[in-house]
């Protein structure tokens, strides 16, 4: 599954914890567990998997931060998956900057772990922009040209 997108998000904006894209399973449990696109570190794109159960172990890179107050296209390019058999990519402006193998969607085994059943394994939720947001903090930003499409 390949999801793209073209952001913009004026100057002065806080890139600590801004949600880009949010990948949810709705269905499976009221958290609605999934892998996210969040920045951090003043710009950094990040796959945050804490909704999957990983804390502690997002896939993140230090190389490229996205710029303020210019368009910028993300792309995130997932083969679904647990365990080794799940793989993550992220590309800046065509640019790839993160590719990790690890478990991208709901893991029932995981979840069990803390108590928790899930009713399915599945993805069927995307949330782009400010709605992937649980902050308050301000910000203003410009999503265009989103398209999900199935990748080889």
């Amino acid at each position: 599954m390949g999801i793209e997108a073209h952001y913009y998000i004026e100057e002065g904006a806080d890139l600590n914890n801004l949600f880009l894209l949010d990948i949810e399973c709705e269905a499976c449990y009221q958290q609605s567990p999934g892998p996210r696109l969040v920045l951090k570190n003043g710009g950094y794109v990040e796959v945050e998997r804490g909704k999957l159960g990983f804390d502690k172990e997002s896939f993140t890179q230090s190389v490229r931060k996205v710029p303020l107050g210019k368009w910028f296209t993300l792309r995130m390019v997932l083969r679904l998956g647990k365990g080794d058999r799940g793989h993550s990519s992220v590309f800046l402006d065509g640019v790839r900057i993160i590719d990790a193998a690890g478990t991208n969607m709901p893991d029932s085994s995981i979840f069990k772990s803390y108590g928790v059943t899930l009713k399915d394994e599945k993805l069927d939720n995307l949330e782009v922009g400010i709605t992937a947001n649980s902050s308050s903090k301000s910000v203003t930003m410009y999503v265009d040209d989103v398209s999900i499409a199935l990748v080889n």
